[in-house]
């Protein structure tokens, strides 16, 4: 499985962002003070499109527990999502319970 895999959109909630480094498909990107999902590939000075909404399952950190509607963050540093919010940039709510062990959570991006 790739390190993001979109579920679905939950609307039309796309952004065109400028890179400023090299990135690819399902890479997760600060965005303000939260995260976008890049929509395709591109290298620095490309405009792409970023999606700021939409269910992922997204690489997460193993040992993190998570229920329906926990807060979910990225660390930029692992490239994973956790339950963690100190440094990390803001993702959005869980979507299905997370067990430990599973390497995998389910992400509403952009939900408060």
């Amino acid at each position: 499985m790739e390190k993001v895999a979109y579920l679905r959109n939950v609307d039309t909630s796309i952004v065109e962002i400028t890179l400023e480094k090299e990135v690819s498909k399902g890479d997760i990107l600060p965005f303000g003070e939260r995260a976008v999902v890049t929509g395709n590939s591109g290298i620095e000075g490309d405009t792409i499109v970023c999606f700021t909404k939409g269910i992922f399952e997204i690489q997460a950190k193993s040992d993190d527990e998570f229920n329906y509607g926990d807060k979910v963050y990225f660390n930029e540093q692992d490239r994973i999502a956790t339950k963690d919010s100190d440094g990390n940039i803001y993702l959005g709510l869980n979507y299905s319970k997370k067990i430990v062990g599973e390497t995998f959570v389910r992400v509403g991006v952009g939900e408060f």
